[in-house]
């Protein structure tokens, strides 16, 4: 229930910074349909939906965030580091709450 718990605070609570930090920076077309459907609630409450999407949201950033807290002309550095430990922890939840 504890892990229940920490899911809905994250999607509730986080999901739509998220998405507004990714929006601004991408410009990759599924990356950004991805984003989107962090804000909406009917799509987030399809666990299997969201589990995709913060799959490749993950793998995504991680192949990205190196470049995004180096590069010199990104702003909001600690809003991607932020978002990426957030995408990091609820991608490691949602593979332990469903297997």
């Amino acid at each position: 229930m504890e892990k229940e718990k920490r899911i809905e605070e994250l999607i509730n609570i986080e999901l739509c910074g998220i998405s507004r930090v990714i929006l601004e920076y991408s410009t990759d077309h599924f990356v950004v349909s991805y984003a989107e459907k962090l804000r909406d609630k009917d799509f987030c409450a399809r666990r299997d939906l969201l589990k995709y999407v913060i799959n490749e949201l993950h793998e995504w950033y991680s192949k990205e965030i190196e470049e995004i807290l180096a590069g010199e002309y990104i702003i909001n550095k600690i809003l991607h580091k932020k978002s990426y430990l957030i995408i990091c922890e609820l991608n490691e939840l949602l593979k332990e709450y469903n297997n």
